[in-house]
């Protein structure tokens, strides 16, 4: 997906349960990414192997924001683990950091793909507006 803007990627990121897809179409790379909320922490895992439902391995955690505002990553903090078995230097960690931190829209060569599921609930996506937001309707009523 090259039309994720900024606020619905950060809708989707701290919905609570996203799964994604980072691809760089200009090298070929890409990394999937869960991000999962616990209370008030998101924790972070890069798929590491061939079962995309129990292979990924902890990257790191992001912390809440200090003061609420429009936009729902400002004053959030991602923070590389230290009991990560990823080095912060690896590609993946990078990848991540990167896209945790952009501001604008993203370039035309970086695609995201929410996995075709609602990053709140799990539900399966079927309007095109969901698929593009990786939210359900129902749920991206909800803050």
């Amino acid at each position: 997906m090259t039309d994720f803007d900024r606020a619905a990627f950060a809708a989707f990121l701290v919905s609570g349960n996203a799964t994604f897809t980072a691809t760089n179409t200009q090298t070929g790379n890409r990394f999937t990414y869960r991000v999962r909320q616990k209370d008030t922490l998101y924790f972070v895992a890069v798929l590491t192997g061939p079962d995309n439902i129990a292979d990924y391995t902890f990257l790191g955690t992001i912390f809440p924001p200090r003061s609420a505002g429009s936009d729902p990553l400002r004053g959030l903090a991602y923070y590389h683990g230290k009991r990560s078995s990823i080095s912060p230097d690896a590609q993946s960690a990078r990848a991540f950091e990167w896209l945790f931190r952009w501001r604008y829209t993203l370039p035309e060569f970086i695609e995201i793909d929410p996995m075709g599921r609602c990053g709140r609930c799990g539900r399966s996506l079927t309007t095109p507006e969901s698929v593009r937001t990786g939210l359900g309707p129902i749920c991206a009523g909800r803050q």
